[in-house]
């Protein structure tokens, strides 16, 4: 017999709300609080480690610095992927349309004619790589600044066009499979040509403003770096749509060994780590003025992170500002304070002061913009060497010079 309950009344009722897809979501993180655990332990572990120290703190501060990194990056990474993936879900409801085909696509002897894979897959890139072009052009050329305008219609257009098919079918073919005039082809072709270069007119500078804006590094990059990346996301939501039809586990898996290089290789998960350290003012910030007490003045400048050490004058106890300097970490006994410039590949000198010299610290204001020398007057015109004119009288009689007399001799 099976076993029964002795308690069915404890049982909780089941979940009326309206939210079910949510509901089962925080359940599942209540049911694996320990990883969540482990996982913000092991964030905390990667953060230090990049800065090369480990801090003493309580039980209750790791536990609330873990839980507010891990938050802060688990939310940055889901936007940075749900954007680089967007146009891929696009491709996936063109195919339920039947706008675009794929080797999973139905072809029987009574299917109308049906464009092969690797013709949709063809003019699938072409399209990308036309609307990689324009975001180029935008991007590295005098023309995106001139004709803003433009490029905002552009996107409006590539958005219209983007979503249009959806929920839509294509017009039947009346011809039988082994008489499809040419142009019909030709016809589907270009429509997924120009539907490809909407989507993408659309989604490249979507991804661009997402990606510049949570990637450090992306600022740097270069224009063929960036036409390479814009070239790649193609083929990958092309990959993707290939592998739809694949079991849960396997798409799982597969779109891990996908994704996962990239996020790595774009540098997310450790961009996702840095922006929350700073977020939360834990540590991570650059352009730092730190207020100290004499001993930590004479540490800094000891170590030779930074000689810009100043008294600030006021009632109280003696204190000095060091001006323009990276604050690594604030967390535990001691505050990290690291030279300009400090980043993880290129690690500047840096030294922890005990946080009982460190008073306060805040973004270094601009110096005030010195007034410029001056110049040096400039040279007095050459003058010339013609001899001047003579001056004439008023009569017009040229005035001459009396004769010299030569003394008398003695």
């Amino acid at each position: 017999m099976p076993l029964q309950d002795p308690r069915p009344d404890t049982l909780s009722p089941p979940s009326s709300s309206p939210w079910p897809a949510a509901s089962k979501i925080l359940t599942d993180i209540y049911a694996h609080k320990a990883l969540f655990a482990l996982a913000g332990t092991l964030a905390m572990i990667v953060f230090f480690w990049r800065i090369h120290y480990l801090p003493s703190l309580a039980l209750t501060d790791i536990g609330l610095v873990a839980a507010a990194i891990v938050f802060f990056s688990v939310v940055m990474v889901i936007v940075v992927i749900l954007t680089l993936m967007l146009p891929a879900a696009v491709l996936i409801e063109w195919q339920k349309s039947g706008f675009i085909t794929d080797r999973s696509s139905i072809r029987t002897s009574q299917t109308q004619w049906l464009a092969s894979a690797g013709l949709s897959m063809g003019m699938a890139m072409l399209g990308a790589a036309l609307a990689t072009g324009w975001m180029y052009v935008w991007l590295f050329t005098p023309l995106g600044d001139a004709a803003p305008i433009l490029f905002a219609g552009a996107i409006l257009v590539g958005a219209a066009g983007a979503f249009a098919p959806m929920g839509m079918k294509p017009k039947p073919i009346d011809e039988p499979v082994g008489s499809v005039l040419r142009k019909k082809k030709i016809w589907w072709a270009l429509r997924l040509t120009a539907l490809s270069a909407c989507l993408y007119l659309f989604t490249l500078p979507l991804i661009a403003i997402v990606v510049f804006g949570t990637h450090s590094a992306a600022a740097t990059m270069s224009g063929w770096e960036v036409l390479l990346v814009s070239l790649g996301l193609p083929l990958l939501h092309l990959v993707i749509l290939s592998i739809r039809t694949l079991p849960l586990w396997s798409r799982v898996l597969a779109l891990a060994l996908v994704i996962a290089p990239i996020l790595l290789i774009a540098g997310t998960l450790f961009e996702s780590l840095d922006r929350a350290a700073s977020t939360f003012q834990l540590g991570m910030l650059p352009h730092q003025s730190v207020v100290v007490s004499s001993e930590g003045c004479r540490m800094v400048r000891a170590s030779g992170v930074s000689t810009n050490c100043r008294r600030i004058d006021g009632p109280g106890k003696e204190l000095y500002e060091i001006r323009d300097v990276f604050l690594l970490n604030r967390l535990g006994s001691h505050t990290v304070i690291a030279e300009p410039g400090w980043t993880p590949k290129t690690r500047t000198r840096s030294i922890p002061v005990p946080s009982s010299e460190v008073f306060t610290w805040y973004t270094t204001p601009d110096a005030p913009q010195a007034t410029p020398p001056p110049q040096p007057p400039e040279p007095p015109a050459p003058t010339s060497v013609a001899p001047p004119p003579p001056v004439k009288s008023a009569t017009g009689a040229v005035r001459k010079s009396r004769p010299r007399q030569r003394a008398p001799a003695c």
